[in-house]
Formats: C-alpha cells, sequence, structure tokens
C-alpha cells in the first residue's frame, strides 16, 4: 500500500473503481491495484443488459438504486450510459417476477402476443408469453452497429481452467449459426470473441455477498456490473466505517429468498 493511501482496492473492474470512486468522493485516500488490463476480467465486454428481473426483492431493489447511480453518472459526466428501451423477458421466469418488480416501483407488465411480435417478431412464437420491463435498459456498442450475442456457457475446474477447451469452438459456431438463422439482416461471421468469466454463489446464481476478513472485505457473485454504483457505494460505506448493509453479509443468501421456492 502506498504510504498515503487510507484504503487498498484489490481489482480495477467495475466495482473496484465504482468504489474507489465513492471513496474519493468521500475525501479517502485510495490506491487501485490490477495486475492487468482495468475492466478486463468478470466486468470485460462492451455491452450490458441492465434488468429488474430478479426473484429476490431485495435484488430489485438494488437494481433500482444502482439504476439512480448509473443516471447520476450520466448526468455528470454527460454521457449515456443506459439506453430506454427497455427489456423483454420471454417464458415463465420473467412473469414469475413481475410482481417483485412493481411492489419495487418498476414499470412493468406482460405483454400480449400482439405487442411482442411488435417488438420481437424473430422470437413471437403463438404461445410465446412475455413480460416487458419499461425501465430496463440495453448498453449497445457505440454506434449500434455491431451486437454483443451469447448463447452459451460451459463449465470449467475449480482452478478456472476449461473443462472441455473444444467446447468453446463448438459454442461459437452455435452463436453463429443462431445469428444466422435468427437475426436476418447482420453479418453472422464475429468480428470479436470474448469469454465471459462468472462467479456463482451456492444459494443462487443472482447473488452476491460480502465477506468481512479483519479490515478486508470480499466481495463475489454474480451480476455484478449493473449493481456497480450501489455496491461501490455500500464499499465504500463498509470502508469507512458505517458498517456493511445487512443484506450483503453472507448469511443473508441474497438472491436466495424467492430462488429456492420458485425455481423449476
Amino acid at each position: 500500500m502506498s504510504a498515503d493511501a487510507d484504503i487498498a482496492i484489490v481489482g480495477a473492474g467495475i466495482v473496484g473503481l465504482s468504489t474507489a470512486y465513492a471513496l474519493t468522493e468521500a475525501g479517502a485516500a485510495v490506491t487501485v491495484y490490477e495486475r492487468g488490463v482495468p475492466g478486463n476480467g468478470q466486468s470485460g465486454g462492451e455491452s450490458r443488459i441492465f434488468r429488474h428481473a430478479h426473484d429476490d426483492r431485495r435484488l430489485v431493489d438494488f437494481a433500482c438504486e444502482a439504476r439512480r447511480g448509473w443516471r447520476e453518472w450520466e448526468e455528470r459526466f454527460g454521457r449515456e450510459l443506459l439506453s430506454r428501451d427497455g427489456v423483454v423477458s420471454l417464458g415463465a421466469a420473467g412473469l414469475r417476477q413481475l410482481d417483485a418488480m412493481r411492489g419495487a416501483g418498476v414499470r412493468a407488465g406482460q405483454i400480449d402476443h400482439a405487442e411482442l411480435a411488435d417488438r420481437l417478431p424473430l422470437l413471437a412464437e403463438p404461445d410465446a408469453r412475455a413480460a416487458f420491463d419499461e425501465d430496463g435498459y440495453g448498453d449497445p456498442l457505440p454506434g449500434n452497429a455491431a451486437y454483443a450475442v451469447g448463447v452459451e456457457d460451459t463449465p470449467i475446474h475449480d482452478d478456472g481452467s476449461v473443462i472441455d477447451a473444444g467446447g468453446l469452438a463448438a459454442i461459437a459456431a452455435r452463436t453463429t449459426a443462431y445469428v444466422e438463422r435468427a437475426l436476418p439482416g447482420l453479418d453472422p461471421r464475429p468480428i470479436d470473441v470474448r469469454h465471459c468469466w462468472v462467479t456463482e454463489l451456492p444459494w443462487s446464481p443472482d447473488g452476491f455477498a460480502v465477506w468481512e476478513l479483519g479490515g478486508v472485505l470480499i466481495l463475489a457473485g454474480n451480476h455484478l456490473f449493473k449493481h456497480a454504483p450501489a455496491l461501490g457505494r455500500a464499499l465504500a460505506r463498509a470502508a469507512l466505517g458505517d458498517g456493511l448493509e445487512p443484506s450483503l453479509h453472507p448469511e443473508a443468501r441474497l438472491g436466495a429468498e424467492l430462488f429456492e421456492t420458485s425455481r423449476p
């Protein structure tokens, strides 16, 4: 740690940088350590989807707080960070999460086949059911001339190495075939390939938590990018001695409150 640093942050991903930003706003001296390229680990990639759809109402509330943070950053930096297109969720999962979203004040509801066909004609099967999150947003690649498409994941060993290296090539081929079939008008040939690494906690693939060890705070989990403004502020408050939010403690099992009883 630098001699004049009050707080050290290990990792220059979106949450680490958001925490550093919140700490500097509070007047703390901060040093950020990163062994690679900033924003290139679990935060890698140029585009994300921002959604409020979660089974756990606490996560919906957290997403609402994060959305306000993104909008404040837009005002401060004069840059659009979240588009205003809304998010469509197909199938039972999105419909199941409507009550939690509405309870948090999110503008969301079920849409019929005609509206789905108007928004996503290629995916509007006759019996398709969908939820529309008006407050959800996409983050398109600059210029709206390229799109990020992902269709599958692959398991890894405990050390992070891929179990089946050939599986990555197979996934790339299936993704290209999907674009060619489902997104006519786009050139299906990839201009780049990114392998996205995610961390899933035992109680929920949606959850995240913070472990405390002496003066060290350790964050782990999934869906961190969209929650970054709210997470950064919460971690900054905890680092400055104001305590960690109760829902962020591991024993709170954030993400699992309804997940265990509502998953198929």
